[in-house]
């Protein structure tokens, strides 16, 4: 039951308005800045919750996505107040991870998914109609569209994080959460034409080489692991 309650409210639900409250009150570099700490507060937490060792490759891994994503996010700006919401928005983020990732070794991904949606849209849904009084029915079909588009790449993301979370150590996990930014300027080149910029390509080498780092030391693991038949994780 903790382990759903803390993927429910305080990773999922308090992730999505801290992360909102954010982007009202700083900068969206400042926020996403902030966010992309995640892999830090998860190593910190993750020591004494899981048990999961920091190493020296891991710590330079986050050393290097942290100097990637600053490069990509230049902070600027600084707004006390929504720079506080955005690291709250980075540990609650942590706390998805670590949380999930105690019950992805239990249960099937898509179980706590499932709690943690409906919890999140318990306490959510309530908050928007008294706040905002929406009226759905006015919604024009592009608007409809968009909602489930988003709805349902939102879940197919965290239902590949619950996933993977039950292969790979929390640690591993939430560096590769960091490509993200990554990702986000290869498709905005792909299909919009945004020619990236000497800061993003430079922070996404840093952030592609902080995984690789940190991921191939994994497979060494696995590979030794499989040699001497003893089961194996990386921590």
């Amino acid at each position: 039951i903790i382990p759903v309650l803390m993927s429910g409210i305080f990773g999922y639900t308090l992730k999505i308005i801290f992360f909102t409250l954010a982007i009202i009150h700083t900068s969206i570099a400042n926020t996403y800045f902030l966010l992309y700490t995640e892999p830090i507060i998860v190593a910190f937490f993750g020591y004494f919750l899981l048990k999961e060792k920091i190493s020296a490759k891991l710590v330079i891994s986050l050393i290097a996505s942290l100097v990637g994503v600053f490069l990509i996010f230049n902070m600027h700006n600084t707004r006390i107040l929504g720079d506080i919401f955005a690291l709250l928005s980075g540990i609650s983020y942590a706390f998805y991870v670590l949380s999930n990732r105690s019950l992805s070794q239990k249960y099937d991904g898509a179980v706590p998914l499932f709690y943690t949606m409906s919890i999140s849209i318990g306490i959510l849904l309530p908050l928007a109609i008294i706040q905002e009084q929406p009226n759905i029915i006015a919604y024009s079909s592009e608007v409809w569209a968009f909602l489930v588009i988003f709805g349902f790449s939102n879940f197919i993301a965290y239902l590949s994080l619950n996933y993977g979370l039950r292969e790979l150590s929390a640690n591993i996990t939430s560096l590769i959460l960091v490509i993200e930014p990554v990702s986000s300027a290869f498709f905005a080149f792909l299909f919009f034409q945004e020619h990236p910029g000497v800061r993003m390509i430079i922070g996404s080498l840093f952030i592609i080489i902080s995984i690789i780092n940190l991921s191939f030391r994994y497979q060494i693991h696995l590979l030794f692991a499989k040699k001497s038949h003893a089961p194996g994780e990386l921590r």
